[in-house]
């Protein structure tokens, strides 16, 4: 560029175009003032490719770092995807374990009432609120048993008492009870419970569960009760009958 400019002051010069010494003066302090320009110019462009090549080396860097995270990333998803499903196996075998050991019921706790024929069968709809076998201590329940004279369908609830009122605190079912007679169901998964806590029964359809009266305090409600559900024992109906009813809990109680 600093040539072009010599070139084109050169030329004016051999074609007489500049006369006096002022054009002359005027012509050199713009050509000087071109390249003032100019070499500020270079300067900026030589600024700026020095910037774009530290912007390309960031650039390059922060490409490395990234990919090296996204593979850390996948190294950690695939280590705590290992170790998530060896737990839920260790879980599996556990439960396997513990149903298989829960068939001997000799080393069981059973709460409820006693598995027997019974004189009493009515009512349908119902959510039996067993207050008479409280849960005896801390532990662990792993399955209902109960003395049928039909098939029906329930749930169960555990119930903790807060204050006046009792509080549904787990749920578990529906269970299908298919023949009658003595039937043993198991719970997918254990539930933890503390002393002082109750069982409910809820049926859907008919309660083909026998009882008596006078035995027990088995109160029950036409309400359904389904976890996180309050209520109060007024609420509750059969104070007058102390039912005993042939259904209960089984598990492993400190």
């Amino acid at each position: 560029m600093k040539q072009i400019i010599g070139y084109g002051l050169m030329l004016l010069l051999l074609t007489g175009c500049v006369g006096t010494p002022e054009k002359m003066k005027m012509l050199e302090e713009q050509n000087l003032a071109l390249m003032n320009t100019l070499t500020v110019s270079e300067a900026r462009v030589a600024s700026l490719q020095k910037d774009k090549a530290n912007l390309e080396a960031r650039v390059d860097d922060l490409t490395k770092i990234s990919a090296a995270l996204e593979k850390e990333k996948c190294v950690r998803e695939e280590e705590a995807g290992k170790l998530r499903q060896d737990v839920r196996s260790f879980l599996k075998d556990q439960i396997s374990t513990l149903r298989d050991f829960s068939k001997n019921q000799s080393f069981l706790d059973y709460v409820g009432g006693e598995l027997m024929m019974r004189l009493e069968q009515k009512g349908e709809n119902l959510t039996l609120v067993d207050l008479d076998h409280r849960i005896t201590s801390g532990g662990s329940l792993i399955g209902t048993w109960g003395y049928f004279t039909a098939p029906c369908t329930y749930r169960i609830l555990v119930l903790r008492k807060v204050e006046e009122g009792w509080f549904a605190v787990w749920e578990a079912g529906p269970f299908q009870v298919i023949k009658p007679g003595l039937n043993k169901l198991e719970f997918q998964v254990p539930v933890s419970v503390d002393a002082g806590d109750a069982v409910a029964y809820a049926f859907e359809g008919p309660v083909a569960v026998p009882y008596d009266k006078g035995t027990g305090e088995t109160l029950f409600t036409k309400a359904k009760v389904t976890m996180g559900g309050r209520f109060m024992i007024a609420d509750l109906d059969g104070k007058d009958d102390r039912r005993t009813y042939s259904i209960g809990v089984v598990g492993l109680l400190e």
